[in-house]
């Protein structure tokens, strides 16, 4: 049967704003979340610099592969870890404009970043901050819900220990001195993030699609295997004992 694949590059607030008609899911049987501090910085970076470079129209941050599963949600195939922090930025972003002063500027980009995050009702237009567009369903990741924590309040423990918390501080002290460092630019900052960072979302007709695309683009990683898959369905269908019971089992023999 024929496979289907659809293509087009899109702005990091289209393509995060499309969550809204299909939410985006971390699936289960990918690996936890690990994005440490080097990568952090090397993309703060890259932004910082791009934001002040004049002759470059547009900055690309990679691919994201998904599928459309039997939920009706974008299941992350692909660049997680990416899409995973861009979340993460856009929320010590917004903390930070909410801290600031209710200027033009400040409204503009709250409103920009809001349907980026967060589902918007359909008739009113209003933000509901406890439904956020993306989830992580990973089996051993205990952190997950910490993620969506952040992304709902904005707020983390002081010493939290997850890489989830210990990013988004990492970009709230980077917008921090961004904005009081240079405020005019940090405009520009948050408009060139928005709009003209580009990702090139690659959405598959089905999982097998989605993980032979996956696979032809990592050649220089570990891809996922059939076992992962299949490892992580079964853990799916026990119970809240058994599960337990296997993380027992499985840390014991680490």
């Amino acid at each position: 049967m024929a496979t289907s694949i659809e293509v087009n590059k899109k702005s990091v607030a289209a393509l995060l704003e499309s969550a809204k008609n299909h939410k985006f899911v971390i699936p289960e049987y990918q690996r936890p979340y690990a994005w440490g501090d080097e990568e952090c910085q090397t993309l703060w970076d890259d932004l910082s610099t791009f934001a002040t470079q004049e002759g470059e129209s547009t900055y690309f941050l990679g691919t994201i592969v998904s599928y459309e599963n039997d939920k009706g949600e974008s299941e992350i195939i692909d660049g997680q870890q990416r899409i995973t922090t861009l979340f993460l930025l856009l929320r010590a972003i917004y903390t930070k404009l909410s801290n600031m002063q209710e200027t033009p500027e400040v409204k503009n980009f709250k409103n920009k970043i809001e349907p980026c995050l967060w589902e918007r009702d359909a008739y009113t237009g209003e933000v509901k901050f406890d439904r956020v567009l993306i989830s992580s369903e990973v089996i051993t990741d205990e952190a997950n819900e910490t993620f969506v924590t952040i992304l709902k309040t904005g707020q983390t423990t002081e010493k939290a220990k997850d890489r989830y918390s210990i990013n988004y501080q990492f970009f709230q002290r980077m917008a921090d001195d961004y904005a009081l460092r240079d405020p005019m630019q940090w405009y520009s900052f948050c408009l060139k993030i928005l709009d003209s960072c580009i990702l090139l979302p690659i959405e598959c007709d089905t999982q097998d699609t989605a993980l032979t695309i996956f696979s032809t683009l990592n050649d220089r990683g570990l891809p996922l295997s059939d076992a992962d898959i299949f490892k992580a369905k079964i853990y799916n269908s026990l119970n809240k004992d058994q599960k337990m019971f296997l993380l027992k089992a499985g840390n014991s023999s680490m």
